[in-house]
């Protein structure tokens, strides 16, 4: 799912030119409408929404927002979620503000609506701008559980706010800069405001920042020791020196058996061909396979036959790939120069591989 939303104009006049991009920053006088999925699930009814196995790419602000701006609501209606095996890259892409990919949030200011039993596990978070957050930002919540995803660059993997009740975040992995807690220790451990105490263990961060990794309201930006001890919690929590290992992933759909997500990581940026193993799938020998870049969908990069006796097959790492720009119409006036949508970078890639589906033998 890619390119939903709009842009909207700032503009005085109507016969004022739109900015353009001249950096990552936004535009003065655009700005990014609607979140690729907006959605709300009533408590009362008991039923857990799932949001499993999508790519959200380059959508005009966040792929996922489970959110609400009533201030005054009268029941429950961020309830009950599992968000899983997702991949998450570039969203607020064709205007860059400072947007998450994904976002968690209730504006309420009464006792309803906070964000409730939202389960966000096994997702890829990933962003190649120097704007804000490559992962999740989450206010006013009474427990979300973030665990075992996987956060790429941005200048943060997640934002928590003060707000929040009960924040489980356990078994992550962060390559990039840092880590946003807007509460003090005292709001953070329960014992103001009524919260719960948060908890924070066995992560694992490659940061470029480590002094400043934890980005603090009253201490600033503090090292994983010195949070650990403010703050009492990323039990058994790790920073991690040196290049982190290759991270290659692949992620079978759960409706069409043929077809998978395909994950490539390298922080060493570094063209060529990469090979993933498929000999755990069942695929027949000399299967036709069709191989496409999730940026540039139209345009395959790769065909050929698998070879069941190696069961490998080799993605291509193109250093200056296609990539498929939105198509505003002609007559709007509101050209793609307005907007900057940008591939990811060499260093990740997602490939989507899908296998022609063999007719068995009578």
């Amino acid at each position: 799912m890619y390119y939903n939303g709009y842009m909207k104009s700032l503009r005085k006049n109507c016969d004022d030119n739109w900015d353009t991009h001249g950096a990552d920053a936004i535009p003065a006088n655009v700005i990014g409408m609607e979140n690729c999925i907006y959605t709300q699930n009533l408590g009362a009814n008991g039923k857990t929404r799932q949001i499993n196995n999508n790519i959200f790419l380059n959508n005009y602000k966040s792929g996922i927002a489970i959110w609400s701006a009533e201030k005054k609501p009268k029941a429950d209606y961020l309830s009950n979620y599992s968000v899983s095996g997702n991949i998450f890259v570039n969203n607020a892409g064709p205007i860059r503000g400072e947007t998450p990919n994904m976002l968690i949030s209730s504006d309420t200011r009464n006792t309803y609506n906070f964000a409730r039993n939202i389960d966000v596990v096994n997702n890829i978070f990933y962003l190649n701008t120097s704007n804000d957050i490559s992962g999740i930002s989450i206010v006013r919540n009474h427990n979300v559980w973030i665990r075992n995803n996987t956060f790429y660059n941005g200048t943060a993997a997640v934002e928590l706010s003060g707000t929040n009740r009960k924040v489980n975040f356990n078994d992550n992995l962060y390559i990039g800069k840092r880590v946003k807690i807007s509460a003090n220790p005292t709001e953070f451990n329960g014992s103001g405001k009524s919260r719960n105490q948060w908890k924070m263990a066995r992560n694992r961060y490659y940061t470029t920042n480590p002094t400043n990794l934890f980005l603090t309201p009253k201490h600033g930006g503090v090292s994983m020791d010195d949070f650990q001890k403010i703050y009492k919690t990323e039990t058994n929590s790790k920073v991690l020196s040196g290049n982190p290992p290759v991270q290659k992933t692949i992620s079978r759909n759960a409706y069409n058996p043929n077809r998978f997500h395909v994950v490539y990581y390298n922080k060493v940026e570094t063209a060529g061909n990469v090979d993933f193993d498929f000999s755990a799938y069942g695929i027949p020998d000399a299967t036709p396979f069709t191989i496409r870049d999730a940026e540039d969908y139209s345009n395959p990069v790769a065909k050929g036959r698998f070879n069941e006796s190696s069961g490998l097959i080799s993605f291509p790492i193109i250093a200056n790939p296609g990539f498929e720009l939105p198509r505003p119409s002609a007559a709007s006036g509101k050209t793609s120069y307005v907007t900057k949508p940008l591939h990811s970078n060499l260093n990740f890639r997602i490939f989507i591989i899908e296998f022609e589906s063999k007719t068995p033998a009578h």
